[in-house]
């Protein structure tokens, strides 16, 4: 499904996971086949949060998940969304719990990346 509409779920999903980071619970990502929609997800979430461009965040993802490869028409849209988006989500973000727990929240996710890179 390349070219089903991926994008109107990240807002709300990077949202998701971004409260459930303030509130230290974890969450689990998942599609049937952990490959395309699922990673796509959780691209949405680290381009936002860390302001990662797209190629550098699937990398990442690719070390800890090798199968991951979001189809041409998930990888394109999430291109968009950064374009497009992004900043204001992260500006949504910020708002909603203060810069200074967002700080928190990107320095950890930060520590995570540099530790498991």
């Amino acid at each position: 499904m390349p070219f089903a509409p991926i994008h109107q779920h990240f807002e709300k999903a990077v949202k998701f996971v971004y409260q459930h980071r303030v509130e230290k619970r974890g969450i689990l990502i998942h599609c049937f086949m952990g490959v395309s929609r699922s990673v796509t997800i959780m691209l949405a979430y680290i381009v936002t949060v860390l302001d990662m461009e797209v190629p550098k965040a699937l990398r990442f993802v690719k070390q800890r998940r090798y199968c991951a490869e979001p189809n041409f028409g998930f990888k394109e849209q999430l291109c968009d969304y950064v374009k497009s988006h992004r900043n204001n989500v992260r500006n949504q973000l910020i708002e909603m719990h203060g810069e200074k727990k967002f700080k928190e929240i990107v320095d950890a996710e930060k520590k995570f990346v540099k530790k498991h890179s």
